[in-house]
């Protein structure tokens, strides 16, 4: 079967907790082991934004099978894999200010684009000093040492006491742990959630999008369907959290620009509000959609 970031393509019969973590670890790795090049040559910024998902994956995996695995073994390594993370999370941030920035810049006059290519080569700045030391991390030890780690919890998970025992019933009720959570979350928002609020949810989305896909082995199509709609509510509330992050940029070097700078800033700034209005109101129907889809039809 094809495990590629986790993903099996047919439910199997009598998986066991093992071959279900460790699948889920070694697709994960598998990714990050395959985007390191890149990451280091920095021509497509993909290649980070890849790396960082299989960082995020292997924490979530982690977090999900908790009852099953041994809790310093487990915390040990997600904290080095949030380390990581930071680290990836700090060049794939300013690559996506870059892109948004550049997209609004488009519409502008010439005057208004030469103002916000100043801004741009800020953001450049700031992106590559934060690739510097995500490049000197990975010619660390640190570096080596979790990457060897990964590779033996993906072989050999460290679990509890009969955890290995665990059946299927067992396997998909932690899966449905995150989709709870998810649910209890969004049940408790008001009528205008502000973007902290919304983030919170993309962040549940997420961990039950990889506690689904974690358990196509044993819950097969249906819990793929749930994870392909989880992936639409968290790329819809992901442009949120873009655009709130890009206005929060913008408006922070206003203080000390041009005047025509400012002027600019303030256009940027506009469309950013603009793009994350757009994504407000996608958000509910793709929430509507999630819930169709509901842990209940697999589990």
């Amino acid at each position: 079967p094809d495990v590629e970031a986790g993903r099996i393509d047919s439910p199997a019969k009598g998986v066991s907790a093992a071959e279900l973590v460790g699948g889920a670890l070694s697709g994960s790795t598998a990714r990050l082991v395959a985007h390191d090049p890149g990451v280091r040559l920095g021509v497509d910024p993909e290649d980070v934004h890849q790396a960082r998902v299989a960082t995020r994956r292997i924490r979530a995996d982690l977090r999900t099978f908790r009852p099953l695995i041994d809790a310093v073994w487990a915390s040990d390594l997600r904290a080095e894999l949030r380390w990581l993370g930071g680290e990836l999370g700090a060049v794939r941030d300013r690559d996506v200010l870059i892109g948004l920035t550049r997209d609004a810049a488009a519409v502008f006059l010439e005057t208004e684009r030469h103002a916000a290519e100043h801004l741009i080569t800020v953001l450049e700045e700031e992106r590559d000093s934060a690739r510097e030391r995500l490049l000197d991390a990975m010619r660390g030890d640190r570096y080596v040492s979790l990457l060897d780690r990964l590779v033996e919890a993906s072989n050999t998970p460290v679990f509890v006491p009969d955890a290995t025992e665990a059946n299927a019933a067992t396997l998909v009720a932690l899966g449905a742990r995150p989709w709870k959570r998810l649910r209890s979350e969004v049940r408790g928002l008001g009528d205008t959630p502000d973007d902290a609020a919304l983030h919170r949810v993309r962040i549940l989305t997420k961990r039950s999008r990889y506690a689904a896909e974690a358990l196509v082995p044993v819950a097969g199509k249906s819990a793929r369907s749930f994870a392909k709609a989880a992936a639409s509510l968290q790329d819809v509330l992901g442009r949120v959290q873009d655009a709130s992050a890009a206005g929060a940029w913008v408006r922070s070097k206003t203080s000390r620009a041009s005047s025509a700078e400012s002027f600019v800033a303030g256009m940027l700034a506009s469309a950013a509000a603009g793009w994350g209005r757009d994504a407000r109101d996608a958000w509910p129907a793709a929430w509507r959609r999630l819930k169709r889809k509901r842990v209940a039809s697999w589990s």
